[in-house]
Protein backbone atom coordinates (compact mmCIF):
# COMPACT_ATOMS: atom_id res chain seq x y z
CA UNK A 1 0.00 0.00 0.00
CA UNK A 2 2.70 2.43 1.15
CA UNK A 3 4.59 2.08 -2.48
CA UNK A 4 1.04 2.55 -4.10
CA UNK A 5 0.45 5.94 -2.26
CA UNK A 6 3.83 7.01 -3.65
CA UNK A 7 3.56 6.03 -6.78
CA UNK A 8 0.01 8.09 -6.75
CA UNK A 9 1.42 10.68 -5.08
CA UNK A 10 4.48 11.01 -7.95
CA UNK A 11 1.84 11.10 -10.59
CA UNK A 12 -0.03 14.26 -8.85
CA UNK A 13 2.84 15.79 -7.63
CA UNK A 14 4.52 15.28 -11.33
CA UNK A 15 0.91 16.73 -12.70
CA UNK A 16 1.01 20.00 -15.03
CA UNK A 17 -2.38 20.38 -14.93
CA UNK A 18 -2.20 19.72 -11.23
CA UNK A 19 0.49 22.27 -10.73
CA UNK A 20 -1.23 24.97 -13.32
CA UNK A 21 -4.44 24.83 -11.26
CA UNK A 22 -3.06 25.57 -8.18
CA UNK A 23 -1.31 28.76 -9.53
CA UNK A 24 -4.19 29.89 -11.16
CA UNK A 25 -5.55 29.98 -7.63
CA UNK A 26 -3.31 31.41 -5.99
CA UNK A 27 -2.49 34.57 -8.99
CA UNK A 28 -6.92 34.70 -9.02
CA UNK A 29 -7.05 35.50 -5.14
CA UNK A 30 -4.20 37.38 -4.81
CA UNK A 31 -5.68 39.68 -7.50
CA UNK A 32 -9.18 39.76 -6.18
CA UNK A 33 -8.00 40.54 -2.46
CA UNK A 34 -5.39 43.15 -4.13
CA UNK A 35 -7.95 44.94 -6.15
CA UNK A 36 -10.82 44.89 -3.77
CA UNK A 37 -10.07 47.96 -1.94
CA UNK A 38 -9.78 49.86 -5.34
CA UNK A 39 -12.54 48.42 -7.11
CA UNK A 40 -14.54 49.13 -3.35
CA UNK A 41 -13.13 52.87 -3.24
CA UNK A 42 -14.21 53.81 -7.02
CA UNK A 43 -17.83 52.71 -6.75
CA UNK A 44 -17.95 53.94 -3.19
CA UNK A 45 -16.63 57.74 -5.10
CA UNK A 46 -20.27 57.48 -7.71
CA UNK A 47 -22.22 55.85 -5.50
CA UNK A 48 -25.21 57.85 -3.16
CA UNK A 49 -25.17 55.65 -0.15
CA UNK A 50 -21.44 55.73 0.84
CA UNK A 51 -22.22 54.09 4.20
CA UNK A 52 -22.86 51.17 2.63
CA UNK A 53 -19.30 50.38 1.75
CA UNK A 54 -16.34 49.06 4.36
CA UNK A 55 -14.80 52.04 6.16
CA UNK A 56 -11.58 50.42 6.51
CA UNK A 57 -10.06 47.35 4.20
CA UNK A 58 -8.06 45.76 7.05
CA UNK A 59 -8.14 41.63 6.43
CA UNK A 60 -8.13 39.51 9.83
CA UNK A 61 -5.80 36.71 9.62
CA UNK A 62 -8.93 34.90 11.01
CA UNK A 63 -10.75 35.58 7.80
CA UNK A 64 -8.40 34.54 5.16
CA UNK A 65 -8.34 30.93 7.26
CA UNK A 66 -11.62 30.28 7.17
CA UNK A 67 -12.57 31.57 3.49
CA UNK A 68 -9.55 29.78 1.36
CA UNK A 69 -10.78 29.84 -1.89
CA UNK A 70 -13.68 32.98 -1.07
CA UNK A 71 -17.08 30.61 -0.19
CA UNK A 72 -19.28 32.78 -2.42
CA UNK A 73 -16.76 32.41 -5.54
CA UNK A 74 -17.72 29.45 -6.79
CA UNK A 75 -16.17 29.32 -9.69
CA UNK A 76 -12.66 29.26 -8.34
CA UNK A 77 -13.42 26.12 -6.68
CA UNK A 78 -13.98 24.88 -9.82
CA UNK A 79 -10.17 24.48 -10.75
CA UNK A 80 -10.26 22.04 -7.61
CA UNK A 81 -13.10 19.79 -8.86
CA UNK A 82 -11.31 20.14 -12.70
CA UNK A 83 -8.11 18.83 -11.15
CA UNK A 84 -9.47 16.19 -8.79
CA UNK A 85 -11.35 14.38 -11.54
CA UNK A 86 -8.82 14.47 -14.11
CA UNK A 87 -6.41 12.97 -11.71
CA UNK A 88 -8.64 10.22 -10.45
CA UNK A 89 -9.45 9.04 -14.33
CA UNK A 90 -5.97 9.35 -15.58
CA UNK A 91 -4.74 5.79 -14.53
CA UNK A 92 -8.03 4.54 -15.97
CA UNK A 93 -7.81 6.68 -19.38
CA UNK A 94 -4.02 5.67 -20.13
CA UNK A 95 -4.42 2.14 -18.90
CA UNK A 96 -1.81 2.15 -16.13
CA UNK A 97 -4.48 0.46 -13.72
CA UNK A 98 -4.38 -2.67 -15.51
CA UNK A 99 -0.57 -3.19 -14.96
CA UNK A 100 -1.13 -2.12 -11.41
CA UNK A 101 -4.48 -3.97 -10.35
CA UNK A 102 -3.31 -7.52 -11.31
CA UNK A 103 -0.66 -6.81 -8.54
CA UNK A 104 -2.40 -6.24 -5.33
CA UNK A 105 -4.67 -8.08 -3.32
CA UNK A 106 -7.67 -6.30 -3.81
CA UNK A 107 -8.55 -3.92 -6.33
CA UNK A 108 -10.02 -1.96 -3.61
CA UNK A 109 -6.43 -0.71 -2.66
CA UNK A 110 -5.79 1.45 -5.47
CA UNK A 111 -9.25 3.57 -4.28
CA UNK A 112 -7.57 4.03 -0.61
CA UNK A 113 -4.32 5.35 -2.58
CA UNK A 114 -6.18 7.62 -4.51
CA UNK A 115 -8.33 8.87 -1.54
CA UNK A 116 -4.59 9.37 0.62
CA UNK A 117 -3.37 11.34 -2.15
CA UNK A 118 -6.52 13.38 -2.85
CA UNK A 119 -6.69 14.32 0.51
CA UNK A 120 -2.92 15.88 -0.15
CA UNK A 121 -3.86 17.24 -3.35
CA UNK A 122 -6.89 19.32 -1.58
CA UNK A 123 -5.30 20.42 1.30
CA UNK A 124 -2.20 22.18 -1.07
CA UNK A 125 -5.05 23.89 -3.14
CA UNK A 126 -6.44 25.25 0.45
CA UNK A 127 -3.56 26.10 0.95
CA UNK A 128 -2.71 27.66 -2.22
CA UNK A 129 -5.82 29.93 -1.60
CA UNK A 130 -5.04 31.06 1.68
CA UNK A 131 -1.34 32.63 0.47
CA UNK A 132 -2.71 34.34 -2.69
CA UNK A 133 -5.01 36.07 -0.08
CA UNK A 134 -2.35 36.71 2.01
CA UNK A 135 -0.19 38.21 -0.92
CA UNK A 136 -2.87 40.02 -2.07
CA UNK A 137 -3.45 42.02 1.26
CA UNK A 138 0.18 42.27 2.28
CA UNK A 139 0.43 44.18 -1.39
CA UNK A 140 -2.42 46.58 -1.43
CA UNK A 141 -1.28 49.54 0.22
CA UNK A 142 -4.95 49.84 1.29
CA UNK A 143 -5.30 47.26 3.68
CA UNK A 144 -3.57 45.80 6.40
CA UNK A 145 -3.38 41.97 7.99
CA UNK A 146 -4.64 41.77 11.44
CA UNK A 147 -3.79 39.29 14.17
CA UNK A 148 -6.71 38.45 15.72
CA UNK A 149 -6.86 36.57 19.30
CA UNK A 150 -8.83 34.33 17.32
CA UNK A 151 -6.36 33.22 14.97
CA UNK A 152 -5.80 30.10 16.22
CA UNK A 153 -9.30 29.17 15.55
CA UNK A 154 -9.22 30.04 12.02
CA UNK A 155 -6.95 27.03 12.06
CA UNK A 156 -9.81 24.97 12.70
CA UNK A 157 -12.07 26.84 10.35
CA UNK A 158 -9.42 25.88 7.61
CA UNK A 159 -9.31 22.39 8.88
CA UNK A 160 -13.16 21.90 8.45
CA UNK A 161 -13.12 23.53 5.26
CA UNK A 162 -10.72 20.73 4.16
CA UNK A 163 -13.36 18.04 5.64
CA UNK A 164 -16.01 19.53 3.25
CA UNK A 165 -13.73 19.84 0.77
CA UNK A 166 -12.73 15.97 1.00
CA UNK A 167 -16.43 15.01 1.28
CA UNK A 168 -17.27 16.61 -1.79
CA UNK A 169 -14.08 15.04 -4.00
CA UNK A 170 -14.99 11.80 -2.72
CA UNK A 171 -18.27 11.82 -4.36
CA UNK A 172 -16.36 12.50 -7.67
CA UNK A 173 -13.84 9.71 -6.75
CA UNK A 174 -17.03 7.64 -6.77
CA UNK A 175 -17.99 8.91 -10.08
CA UNK A 176 -14.89 8.72 -11.90
CA UNK A 177 -12.69 5.26 -10.12
CA UNK A 178 -16.45 3.70 -9.10
CA UNK A 179 -18.89 4.25 -12.33
CA UNK A 180 -15.51 5.11 -14.40
CA UNK A 181 -17.26 8.50 -15.85
CA UNK A 182 -15.44 11.37 -16.06
CA UNK A 183 -18.02 13.30 -17.47
CA UNK A 184 -20.48 12.95 -14.71
CA UNK A 185 -17.62 13.80 -12.41
CA UNK A 186 -17.12 17.44 -14.19
CA UNK A 187 -20.71 17.95 -14.43
CA UNK A 188 -20.72 17.25 -10.64
CA UNK A 189 -18.42 19.85 -9.82
CA UNK A 190 -19.78 22.21 -11.98
CA UNK A 191 -23.09 21.72 -9.96
CA UNK A 192 -21.23 22.15 -6.76
CA UNK A 193 -19.21 24.98 -7.52
CA UNK A 194 -21.68 27.55 -9.11
CA UNK A 195 -24.14 26.60 -6.70
CA UNK A 196 -26.37 25.64 -8.74
CA UNK A 197 -27.76 23.43 -6.41
CA UNK A 198 -29.09 26.40 -4.29
CA UNK A 199 -32.43 26.31 -6.46
CA UNK A 200 -33.42 22.80 -5.90
CA UNK A 201 -32.25 23.88 -2.38
CA UNK A 202 -34.65 26.78 -2.23
CA UNK A 203 -37.62 24.30 -3.34
CA UNK A 204 -36.84 21.39 -1.11
CA UNK A 205 -37.03 24.27 1.93
CA UNK A 206 -40.12 25.62 0.06
CA UNK A 207 -41.65 22.32 0.03
CA UNK A 208 -41.04 21.02 3.65
CA UNK A 209 -41.92 24.64 4.93
CA UNK A 210 -45.61 23.64 3.15
CA UNK A 211 -45.75 20.34 4.63
CA UNK A 212 -45.40 22.32 8.18
CA UNK A 213 -41.47 22.28 9.31
CA UNK A 214 -40.85 25.73 9.67
CA UNK A 215 -37.44 26.57 10.38
CA UNK A 216 -35.98 23.84 8.55
CA UNK A 217 -32.98 25.38 5.85
CA UNK A 218 -31.21 21.92 3.89
CA UNK A 219 -28.54 24.55 3.14
CA UNK A 220 -27.43 23.69 6.67
CA UNK A 221 -26.95 20.08 5.79
CA UNK A 222 -25.22 20.17 2.26
CA UNK A 223 -21.80 20.10 1.54
CA UNK A 224 -21.49 22.97 -0.97
CA UNK A 225 -23.85 24.83 1.41
CA UNK A 226 -21.35 24.64 4.27
CA UNK A 227 -18.39 25.24 2.64
CA UNK A 228 -19.80 28.83 1.72
CA UNK A 229 -20.54 29.31 5.14
CA UNK A 230 -18.59 32.54 6.59
CA UNK A 231 -18.65 32.74 10.60
CA UNK A 232 -18.13 36.09 12.27
CA UNK A 233 -15.40 34.52 14.62
CA UNK A 234 -15.24 37.54 17.33
CA UNK A 235 -19.21 36.86 18.06
CA UNK A 236 -19.50 32.90 17.42
CA UNK A 237 -22.90 32.31 17.90
CA UNK A 238 -24.95 28.90 18.80
CA UNK A 239 -26.14 28.85 15.68
CA UNK A 240 -22.96 29.44 14.11
CA UNK A 241 -21.05 26.61 15.74
CA UNK A 242 -23.80 24.50 14.99
CA UNK A 243 -23.36 24.66 11.69
CA UNK A 244 -19.63 24.28 12.68
CA UNK A 245 -20.71 20.82 14.05
CA UNK A 246 -23.04 19.70 11.20
CA UNK A 247 -20.03 20.56 8.23
CA UNK A 248 -17.79 17.87 10.18
CA UNK A 249 -20.73 15.44 10.51
CA UNK A 250 -21.85 15.64 7.39
CA UNK A 251 -17.99 15.77 6.09
CA UNK A 252 -17.55 12.21 7.44
CA UNK A 253 -20.64 10.90 6.57
CA UNK A 254 -19.99 11.28 3.02
CA UNK A 255 -16.57 10.63 2.73
CA UNK A 256 -17.55 7.33 4.59
CA UNK A 257 -20.22 6.46 2.36
CA UNK A 258 -19.06 7.31 -0.88
CA UNK A 259 -15.37 5.58 -0.24
CA UNK A 260 -16.69 2.47 1.06
CA UNK A 261 -18.89 2.67 -2.17
CA UNK A 262 -16.24 3.01 -4.79
CA UNK A 263 -14.33 0.26 -2.81
CA UNK A 264 -17.29 -2.09 -3.59
CA UNK A 265 -17.55 -1.39 -7.00
CA UNK A 266 -13.98 -1.51 -7.93
CA UNK A 267 -13.93 -4.85 -6.21
CA UNK A 268 -16.85 -6.33 -8.32
CA UNK A 269 -15.82 -5.03 -11.46
CA UNK A 270 -13.41 -6.83 -13.78
CA UNK A 271 -10.10 -5.32 -15.08
CA UNK A 272 -10.55 -3.47 -18.17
Amino acid sequence: MGKLVKMDLYRLLHSKLFWGMCASMFLILAVITFSYPFISEFFKGISANKESFPQTYDVKFTAILSTPTYGMVGWIRLLIFISAATFLYEDLKGGYIKNIAGQLPKRSYTVVSKFFVIVVHNFIFLAAGVMGKLLGALACPKSNILFDDFSSFGFILFFVKLLLMIAMISMILFLTTGLRNKTLAIVLGVLLGVDVLNLLYIGVNSLVSYMGAEGFDLNNYTLDSLYTKEYNISSLSSGDAQLIINSVIVSVIVTVVFLLLTILMVNKRDIE
